[in-house]
C-alpha cells in the first residue's frame, strides 16, 4: 500500500511477487452465472482461457510457497546451522519485510501437505462452480485462525460466498478473534520493594529496558512506527489494527502520566534530601526539618 511519508527519507519495501489477484466483484453466484452466460459463444471461450491461467497460477503460487515455507522452517528451526535470526538477516538482503516470509513459513507450518491439497482442491473447485478463488491475501488471513475447523470453514466461504479479503477479515474477527491485548497476562506477581533503594533498583531495571527497547528496536532503522506501517499490506488495514492503534496510544498515555508523576516526585524527594544533607553540614548534626516536607 502506497503512503506518502511525513519526513525522512522514503522507504521501499518490495515484496514477493504476487499471484494474479481474482478481482473482486459483489456478485452473488446467480449473477456471475448469468453474466457469463451473457459473454456469449465468441468472447465465452477468451474467458475461459483467461480465467483458466489465473486460477492455475493462483494455485502453482500456493505450492510454490508452501514449498518455500519448508526451507524457511529448517532456516529458522535450525539456529545452529544456519545462525540467529536468518529469516531477518534474509529478508534485509531481500529488501523486504521479515513478515513477509515469516507468512510463508507459517503456511508449511500449519497446513500439512493434505491440507494444501484440500486447499488447491477447493481453489479448483471454485474456478469451476462459481468463478471464485482463494488468494494469498485471503490466506495470509486463514492465517491467523488457530482452529482448524473454523479455518476450513472459512475457506468453503470465500468460495462458495465470494468474500472478499476485507470481508474475510471481518468474518475472522467475529468466528476466531485474535486473543485481547488489553487482557492482563497471568504469571509471577511482581516483587514488591521492601526500602527506598529496592524501589529505586527496581524502577531503574524496568525503565532501562523499556528505553533500550525503545533507542535499539522500535527507533531502529526501518522498525519505527511509521516505517512499518508504510510497509504494511492494504488488506491488513483492519478496525482491529485500528483498534490496537487506539489501545496502545491510550496506555502511552496512561504510562506517561505515570511517568511524569514519578519523575515530579524524585525530583522532589531529591531536593529535600539535598537539603537536608546541606542542613546537616552546616548544623553538623542532622536537619531539624524533615526531608519529606513539601510533599502533599
Amino acid at each position: 500500500m502506497s503512503r506518502t511519508k511525513q519526513s525522512g527519507p522514503e522507504i521501499v519495501v518490495r515484496p514477493l511477487p504476487k499471484e494474479p489477484q481474482v478481482v473482486a466483484r459483489k456478485l452473488t453466484n446467480e449473477q456471475w452465472q448469468r453474466k457469463y452466460e451473457a459473454l456469449g459463444d465468441k468472447l465465452r471461450p477468451k474467458f475461459d482461457k483467461v480465467r483458466s491461467y489465473i486460477f492455475n497460477e493462483i494455485i502453482h503460487s500456493l505450492r510454490r510457497r508452501h514449498e518455500l515455507g519448508k526451507d524457511l522452517q529448517e532456516v529458522d528451526d535450525k539456529k545452529a546451522t544456519y545462525g540467529q535470526h536468518a529469516v531477518e538477516k534474509m529478508a534485509e538482503l531481500l529488501d523486504m519485510d521479515p513478515s513477509l516470509l515469516y507468512n510463508i513459513k507459517k503456511f508449511a507450518d500449519d497446513y500439512s501437505p493434505k491440507q494444501l491439497n484440500e486447499l488447491v482442491a477447493l481453489v479448483e473447485a471454485g474456478e469451476k462452480e462459481h468463478g471464485y478463488g482463494i488468494s494469498w491475501s485471503h490466506v495470509t488471513q486463514l492465517l491467523r485462525v488457530r482452529d482448524v475447523n473454523k479455518r476450513e470453514q472459512l475457506q468453503q466461504d470465500i468460495i462458495e460466498q465470494r468474500l472478499t479479503v476485507q470481508e474475510l477479515c471481518d468474518r475472522r474477527e467475529r468466528v476466531a478473534p485474535l486473543p485481547d491485548t488489553k487482557t492482563p497476562k497471568t504469571g509471577r506477581p511482581l516483587i514488591k520493594p521492601k526500602d527506598l533503594m529496592g524501589y529505586l533498583s527496581q524502577f531503574e531495571s524496568m525503565a532501562g529496558k523499556l528505553y533500550r527497547c525503545y533507542n535499539e528496536v522500535w527507533f531502529g532503522k526501518e522498525n519505527s512506527l511509521t516505517d512499518l506501517a508504510h510497509a504494511i499490506e492494504e488488506e491488513d488495514v483492519t478496525e482491529i489494527l485500528v483498534t490496537r492503534l487506539n489501545a496502545a496510544a491510550d496506555m502511552a498515555n496512561t504510562v506517561a502520566v505515570v511517568l511524569d508523576n514519578y519523575m515530579r516526585e524524585t525530583r522532589l524527594l531529591a531536593k529535600n534530601f539535598d537539603r537536608d544533607l546541606q542542613a546537616r553540614a552546616e548544623k553538623g548534626g542532622d536537619a531539624e526539618e524533615s526531608v519529606l516536607s513539601g510533599i502533599e
